[in-house]
């Protein structure tokens, strides 16, 4: 029998849902934990395809019910069409008098994108328009020939995308606040005079961010889809196999992580800031600003003396100019050089004046032509995952999870704990079996002077404390440690190494899992592997296999 068909519960990470992660065993949900983050989709992971994936929402209502929530003006709308898909989801727009339209009220402030499936009929053009605080973004689109016409003021972006069947998702992006969106058959290219006529429409979708992405259906409220604000996050950025991305809480204080066009970035001797077609870590494309300068910066403003970390995702635009440097205040990282792949790259430094970004490098001759994307500015030692922004900084709440009232799982004389987590951060409590109190506990701990130890309390005393030698550890490494306990037998390894035994001592009594403190403080900060509970002590050849890379 192998060691992990003898587990009493194995957290091996895969199987999630908001608020939830599921435990390979027990198979009948006693082992699965509960995981909060908070009310916001402020977090990302990286996917199985290497991509960044972040959660979404459709802020219209009714987002393909065009006879409730939106409103009439000169137009009637008609149900069961024939849709994109072949369905009969899609609905016939009608005019009846010059500039009729159908829309929708809004109100929502900052980079957003508004998307429609449209099809010609007896017209052959389509508006849309956003109505905003300082007047409208609109454009018109060709749906005979799939091409865009007359674009009014304050676009960021137009699109117009095939989708077959002679449909087109068309699109508008815009950096304003919102109060209308509309939707026109048109006569012809910037002309809505006539009083007849029609088109095919379907799944309008208004989303935070530069592009129009993957269609949510909504209903009498906003609906969300990818990262949404409780669902554990199993990210791949290091692996072919996921781990729990478990993180503090941190703000990006940058306002506009993509649109570096936006006038919250600084720019130093006027460097050439524009969108490009390329496509970016999320696997979008429309939110990639190319930069191009000679002995220039893009910066924002920090609060000096402060440590920061600062981060850029960077790709070479191929023209050969590809060294720069990232900035905090006078402080620079050494330089560095783009390359053909889109890498991740950070600077730590306690500012020292109000500016932080990415400027050209001075060598070879001080010139830079590089793909820039989500820029991060974060109070804290090291940078933890993409938070995007689309006009106001925003922050991800800490990553917790827990299992309670579980003493079954969990061997109450002797037992065995396996706990494979790639180690972030220092000073740490990272995973815990207790009562939820000082007096019962069995935790793995990291020092403030990187060493990480074992301590088993019971009745409120210590019973064993076995730890490494100071700086055992670096963040980012992989460690695997087990624990192993019964009455007067503790044993601590970590990589197939024994880092200590301990020979007298009792038991606590536990029912409570955490990756925390055992009251469920000092929450961990590391990506997890797996996680393994035996209710019987194992050998020691055991503990050495258990934890051997």
């Amino acid at each position: 029998m192998s060691l992990y068909d003898s587990a009493s519960l194995a957290m091996i990470p895969s199987g999630i849902k908001d608020g939830k992660l599921y435990s390979a065993k027990p198979t009948d949900g006693a082992g699965d934990f509960t995981f909060t983050r908070g009310s916001n989709l402020a977090a990302t992971r990286v996917d199985e395809n290497g991509l960044i994936e972040k959660g979404r929402e459709n802020l219209l209502l009714q987002s393909n019910q065009f006879d409730t929530t939106w409103e009439n003006s000169g137009s009637a709308e008609t149900g069961g069409q024939l849709d994109k898909d072949g369905g009969n989801d899609a609905w016939l727009l009608t005019k009846s008098s010059a500039d009729g339209y159908i829309y929708q009220n809004i109100s929502y402030t900052g980079v957003q994108t508004y998307s429609v499936y449209l099809k010609a009929n007896s017209l052959n053009w389509a508006r849309l328009q956003i109505n905003v605080s300082s007047g409208t973004v609109l454009a018109y689109f060709d749906l005979l020939n799939g091409v865009i016409g007359d674009v009014g003021p304050n676009n960021i972006d137009t699109i117009i995308e095939s989708v077959g069947n002679g449909w087109y998702r068309c699109s508008i992006s815009t950096n304003n606040t919102s109060t209308r969106v509309r939707i026109y058959p048109a006569q012809a290219n910037n002309d809505v005079s006539g009083t007849s006529g029609s088109i095919y429409i379907q799944d309008a979708q208004l989303e935070l961010g530069l592009v129009a992405t993957d269609y949510i259906e909504t209903g009498a409220t906003t609906e969300q889809a990818g990262i949404l604000e409780n669902l554990p996050r199993l990210d791949y950025t290091d692996s072919s196999c996921p781990s729990l991305l478990l993180e503090p809480t941190r703000t990006n204080i940058i306002t506009h992580s993509e649109y570096f066009a936006d006038s919250s970035w600084s720019k130093s001797i006027n460097p050439s800031i524009f969108s490009t077609s390329e496509v970016s870590p999320d696997g979008s494309t429309g939110n990639v600003y190319r930069f191009s300068a000679s002995n220039a910066n893009v910066f924002v403003s920090p609060t000096t003396g402060v440590q920061y970390t600062i981060s850029f995702y960077v790709k070479s635009n191929g023209a050969g100019k590809d060294k720069f440097k990232l900035r905090l205040g006078s402080n620079e990282s050494s330089d560095i050089t783009a390359t053909n792949e889109w890498v991740r790259h950070s600077y730590t430094a306690t500012a020292d004046s109000a500016v932080a970004g990415i400027k050209t490098a001075f060598s070879p001759d001080n010139e830079v032509d590089i793909l820039i994307y989500g820029a991060q500015l974060e109070a804290g030692s090291y940078p933890t995952s993409y938070i995007p922004t689309y006009g106001t900084s925003v922050t991800r709440s800490v990553d917790s999870c827990s299992v309670l009232n579980v003493a079954s799982l969990i061997g109450q004389s002797e037992g065995t704990i396996l706990f494979d987590a790639k180690f972030q951060d220092a000073d740490r409590v990272n995973f815990s079996l207790s009562d939820s109190t000082a007096n019962n506990h069995i935790t793995i701990d990291t020092s403030s002077s990187y060493s990480v130890f074992a301590r088993i309390v019971a009745g409120g005393v210590t019973q064993a404390e076995i730890s490494t030698i100071t700086s055992y550890f670096s963040n980012g490494d992989t460690l695997k440690c087990a624990v192993a306990y019964a009455a007067n037998d503790f044993a601590f390894y970590i990589n197939g190494t024994q880092i200590g035994v301990d020979a007298s001592g009792t038991i606590p009594l536990c029912d409570d899992i955490k990756f925390a403190r055992y009251n469920g403080s000092i929450n961990a900060y590391q990506n997890v592997n797996k996680v393994l509970l035996f209710k019987s002590r194992l050998s020691n050849t055991e503990l050495i296999a258990l934890t051997t890379i």
